[in-house]
């Protein structure tokens, strides 16, 4: 998992939504615009995103905050150097070889190698 820390969904009203608050009803409606799926949350259709936190386990302990982090979030906070070509390289390279742009997985690459470079 390369960064799970929000979800972004369309819903007609900006709000957040709690997962351990038991918010897990999100209205999604149909627009007529077209979303860009590019990192850019500039686009008028995201000015009405809901924010998804408050993740919680299903199992084995329902409702228990996420007791576990991702290994690249380990390695960042310990100064190793990440797996981002396991982990970001097949879906950059998948993409390109089917002509699909990869522009948030790119970003978030050179973000953490900046990051862990220093």
């Amino acid at each position: 998992m390369l960064l799970a820390t929000c979800v972004l969904i369309l819903c007609s009203d900006p709000a957040t939504y709690s997962g351990r608050d038991h918010q897990l009803d999100v209205p999604i409606p149909r627009l007529d615009a077209e979303v860009v799926m590019d990192g850019d949350l500039g686009d008028s259709a995201w000015a009405r995103a809901a924010l998804l936190n408050g993740f919680s386990q299903y199992s084995p302990n329902d409702g228990a905050p996420a007791g576990t982090r991702s290994s690249m979030q380990k390695d960042v906070e310990s100064g190793r150097v990440p797996e981002l070509d396991a982990i970001a390289g097949p879906i950059i390279r998948g993409g390109a070889r089917h002509g699909i742009p990869t522009p948030v997985t790119e970003r978030l690459v050179d973000h953490i190698s900046i990051r862990t470079s220093a």
